[in-house]
């Protein structure tokens, strides 16, 4: 699907770039761990010569200047002039996360380019060139801290008017067998960005005619740009060897910081950095707040939404991790126009898109593509048959062979018309290493960042899964890896006393259970400490003392998942886990999963998602009540009972009855969606016995209907908030038949 006035081969560029970049990550932390892969650094760097040239192909300078920076980076390792160290892995890296957010806003503005492209480049290519490696092709002169050599002030005196405006100044002193190599010193000159004087000089004064050599190049080029050094060297890394560049003062990054903050902008950022340096304990948390929205604020204020966003990220972890000191680099960072490094939570695009814009493109199979052209085939057959059977109905066909004609073509129908259900699930399915592929790089980001040496293991990559639960799984699961990383796993000096060894180990591993996909998150590190959970629980008013003491572990641990768990001040309150899982709870229960955890002290913690294959097709049971048809969905039911009415007994305002020694909350239907009844009560009530966030409630109907697999569509428009309603499908007689949120009527 095409964006606003996107064209093919944009619209090209972005996918196949995606792709590209997935490539080049998944090489280039693969290489990380083990160095002397000649394969995975090839791949790497045939990743970024691709990325490089498609970006040529769609005019994106910007973004092909910063990938030859990192091609020649990689290209360097290749040769042996430059070791792989994490700090080269984590350049090329962040070179690849502004190659998303280059894509991202692609993908918004329906293909235009970045306006703050140029900027990025700068960035990337200013880290690439901050220290100096042993054959890299950005070694810049270091900035001048005396007067500047003779040539340079010949250059400057010589074009006063052009001298305001010059950031880098450049000598370039061509081999003389240039030409015969097919060089075009001039040409080459001529790609620098922002040229505001040239000149042309002699190497040595000019022989005679008789004695001019015309094949060899006898010229001295000295330019002044107003462009940055980083950009010059990059554009004239083939030549280094025979250019001079010298910085004439720091364009951005500097001591005149970002040229897009204004006066009142960089004041109101100081300040904020002030706040930040206060050492005292009291309103600690409320200044760091404080100082975080407000430089946020002015950055929107200044147009930097996407700075904007950076930094509210890095407030949101220097809260996690109780660091102002995070969110203080973040803001000297905006001030000084650097790009800002990403937050170990920060993984993948940067910005998030609005659901509306996101990319809607989707690759399948031609097998699948195939099936559904053969399917439509024998669909077109199935309805031309019914076109005859109407033609004999009306010429007056005997009804008993009429029925039976009928009977057999709806045998017919139905099988392909399951047949196609299946094929269209299969083509919405993608396989999970879609959202897995994008967790190692935050598990190295967040393990390097936190002193605690972790790895992650993935297992299972290639389960399916239905293409909406694979795109909303992304943040419940790095929060829970987020909690492994931090608050799970022991640091190194930890593990060591308790002999275990030094890196730990967290799998993230998925498997296909039916029409289910379970997905497990495992760490080896320290495990739950029950007893903790339950004094945080009583201190936060979640459970009474003595309600806590009749729990069982399974219950205590249960407790994780209340919202009183969820508030920053339990990041140091609490030894093992807990921060923030209601909401992940919430989020697979929002696509009809279950979450469940596990634990043993000392040994680890296993958090387990269980959720279906798909979201398209639900299978639900209907019931009646009020004298009116539900869905409930079928894999929340748990049995179907007849209670007599004299077992149902009041608890409180509401009723229960005993199952099989389990006592049971019971609710009616009718009374629940605020109509009455229009059936005479039976001796016995049916109940429906339903699974809700891990416990079991009952619910009163007046009938009970069939089973049945719908396409389950979202309410939309007004009815969006819609309570206790998950969605609607049309029934056979044209019916609307409304499916119930079950997880929402017994909350």
């Amino acid at each position: 699907m095409q964006g606003r006035g996107m064209n093919e081969f944009v619209e090209q560029f972005l996918l196949e770039a995606r792709e590209l970049v997935e490539q080049a990550t998944d090489d280039l932390l693969a290489l990380e761990e083990k160095p002397g892969d000649s394969e995975r650094l090839d791949s790497a760097f045939r990743a970024f010569h691709t990325l490089k040239g498609a970006a040529g192909i769609v005019d994106f300078a910007a973004m092909t200047r910063a990938m030859h920076a990192a091609e020649d980076v990689l290209s360097a390792i290749r040769t042996g002039a430059n070791p792989v160290t994490p700090r080269l892995i984590g350049d090329c890296l962040t070179c690849l996360d502004q190659v998303i957010q280059w894509l991202d806003a692609m993908q918004v503005s329906g293909g235009e380019l970045p306006p703050d492209a140029e900027a990025g480049a700068d960035a990337i290519l200013r880290r690439f060139g901050e220290e100096s490696r042993v054959g890299g092709p950005v070694a810049l002169l270091a900035l001048p801290q005396q007067a500047p050599v003779s040539w340079v002030e010949a250059m400057l005196d010589g074009h006063p008017e052009a001298a305001a405006e010059a950031s880098t100044a450049i000598r370039y002193s061509p081999d003389p067998g240039c030409f015969f190599r097919g060089e075009d010193p001039l040409g080459l000159i001529a790609q620098l960005p922002g040229i505001v004087a040239l000149d042309l000089l002699p190497v040595a004064p000019w022989p005679e005619l008789d004695a001019l050599d015309p094949f060899a190049c006898h010229l001295v080029l000295m330019v002044l740009i107003s462009g940055s050094a980083e950009q010059a060297a990059t554009l004239l890394h083939q030549v280094l060897d025979q250019v001079e560049i010298r910085p004439l003062r720091v364009a951005t990054g500097g001591v005149e910081g970002d040229p897009g903050l204004s006066a009142a902008a960089r004041k109101l950022l100081e300040a904020q950095l002030l706040l930040l340096a206060e050492d005292v304990a009291e309103g600690a948390a409320g200044r760091l707040v404080s100082a975080g929205k407000v430089a946020a604020n002015v950055l929107r204020h200044g147009g930097k939404m996407a700075e904007a966003e950076r930094l509210e990220r890095h407030l949101s972890h220097s809260q996690t991790a109780g660091d102002p000191r995070i969110l203080a680099t973040a803001i000297e960072a905006a001030l000084n126009g650097r790009l800002l490094a990403g937050a170990p939570d920060d993984v993948g695009p940067a910005p998030r898109l609005p659901e509306e814009t996101a990319a809607r493109a989707l690759r399948v199979d031609v097998e699948r593509v195939d099936a559904l052209v053969t399917l439509t085939g024998e669909l077109t057959i199935a309805k031309n048959a019914i076109s005859h059977m109407a033609g004999l109905a009306q010429d007056g066909m005997d009804p008993k062979a009429l029925a039976a004609l009928l009977k057999q073509h709806h045998v017919q129908l139905d099988r392909l018309v399951d047949e196609l259900q299946q094929s269209v699930l299969r083509i919405r399915v993608l396989p999970l290493n879609h959202v897995f592929r994008r967790f190692p790089r935050l598990v190295r980001d967040m393990a390097a960042s936190l002193g605690r040496p972790a790895r992650l293991v993935t297992e299972g990559e290639a389960t399916e899964a239905d293409k909406a639960i694979v795109e909303a799984l992304f943040e419940p699961l790095l929060h829970v890896l987020r909690n492994a990383i931090s608050h799970g796993i022991e640091t190194a000096s930890e593990r060591a006393a308790l002999g275990k060894p030094p890196v730990a180990t967290v799998h993230l591993r998925a498997t296909r259970d039916g029409e289910h996909v379970i997905i497990e998150v495992a760490d080896d590190g320290r495990g739950i400490d029950l007893e903790r959970i339950r004094e945080v629980a009583m201190e936060r008013g979640v459970a009474q003392a003595e309600t806590l003491a009749a729990m069982t572990e399974a219950e205590v641990m249960d407790l994780i998942f209340a919202p009183g768990f969820s508030t920053a001040t339990a990041v140091t309150g609490l030894s093992g886990r807990g921060v923030g899982m209601d909401a992940v709870r919430m989020a697979v229960d929002r696509l009809g999963g279950r979450v469940g955890i596990e634990s043993r002290p000392g040994e680890g913690t296993l958090v387990r998602f269980t959720l279906p294959l798909t979201l398209m097709m639900t299978a639900v049971m209907t019931v009646e009540a009020g004298g009116q048809l539900f869905g409930i969905p079928l894999d929340a039911v748990v049995q179907t009972v007849s209670v007599p009415h004299d077992r149902i007994l009041p608890v409180g305002a509401s009723h229960a009855f005993v199952l099989r020694d389990r006592t049971i909350p019971l609710l009616e239907l009718a009374e629940v969606l605020g109509q009455g009844r229009t059936m005479t009560p039976a001796a016995e009530a049916k109940v429906v016995v339903a699974a809700v966030r891990g416990g079991l409630g009952g619910l009163e109907v007046d009938r009970l209907g069939e089973r049945m697999n719908v396409m389950l569509r979202p309410l939309d428009g007004l009815l969006t908030s819609l309570w206790g309603v998950a969605g609607t499908t049309l029934l056979g007689d044209g019916r609307v038949l409304i499916v119930l949120d079950l997880e929402e009527i017994f909350r």
